[in-house]
């Protein structure tokens, strides 16, 4: 059964992407404190797919992927940048993230991109 990590510090915008999670029948978990990241994926190697945001206190996303992908532990997860700075798709592709989906998240087309990205596809979209 596969497992999605949300981090955002947005409490809103992590309850939304947990209610379309939920529509999927896919289990989450949200952290609203991306410092804390590395110990969570410590304690609970189930996470299969991370939804991780860019602009945030702390660690912004760019800092948290760099961290996930310089640890051996953890690399293998895919990582899906979901922001509203949509003009930071390029960034994020060079940062390695395998996806991108910018907010608001359109929650007629979620199923067909979480599908994609459950199937290991890389999905890149804007609003």
């Amino acid at each position: 059964m596969p497992h999605v990590l949300i981090v955002d510090n947005n409490k809103n915008n992590a309850a939304i992407l947990a209610q379309l999670l939920d529509f999927e029948g896919i289990d989450h978990t949200s952290l609203l404190d991306s410092t804390k990241i590395e110990g969570f994926l410590s304690k609970n190697n189930a996470v299969s797919l991370i939804f991780l945001d860019l602009e945030m206190p702390g660690l912004n996303g760019y800092e948290v992927i760099q961290q996930l992908k310089g640890d051996d532990r953890f690399r293998h997860i895919p990582v899906i940048a979901y922001t509203v700075h949509v003009s930071e798709i390029q960034n994020a592709r060079n940062y390695g993230f395998n996806g991108f989906i910018g907010k608001p998240l359109d929650a007629d087309l979620f199923p067909e991109y979480l599908q994609k990205i459950m199937a290991g596809e890389e999905v890149w979209v804007t609003p």
